[in-house]
């Protein structure tokens, strides 16, 4: 986990061949180690990453794995950020159908106990993609 986080670091801080590759190994050893946890907390900060810059297909991708990891585990606290995070990436992508799935297991989600700092997310994106629902309907 600390290469993984450490490699995230230098990933975030300046993107190039060499710390995209240092991150891709680490997510790499990760999966190897059946890391669920780990594997879906990087993943979904890097999926972040790379909606911020402009890359949502990618984002997706690592989204939607960190999605399989935590859903296998019965974490909500950590299936409300993923699935926050992709409500966002669907929203970027135009993907209508693939958000209102990720936004109604989101709002299903919500009804359950979860912790505060996973409560605001998780509010934050229902509000968010309810607004985008909304101006949708009226254009």
């Amino acid at each position: 986990m600390a290469r993984a986080l450490a490699a995230l670091c230098r990933f975030t801080h300046d993107e190039n061949e060499t710390t995209t590759a240092d991150l891709d190994a680490a997510i790499e050893i990760l999966r190897q180690a059946d890391a669920k946890l780990r594997l879906s907390v990087v993943l979904t900060i890097a999926s972040g990453l790379h909606l911020e810059r402009g890359r949502p297909e990618k984002a997706r991708t690592m989204a939607e794995e960190a999605l399989t990891c935590v859903r296998s585990l019965v974490r909500p606290n950590d299936t409300a950020q993923v699935l926050a995070s992709l409500v966002r990436v669907c929203m970027a992508q135009g993907d209508e159908e693939a958000h209102d799935t990720y936004f109604d297991e989101l709002l299903r989600l919500s009804q359950e106990p979860l912790s505060n700092h996973a409560k605001r997310l998780v509010d934050t994106t229902l509000v968010a993609g309810q607004t985008q629902m909304d101006e949708a309907e009226v254009n």
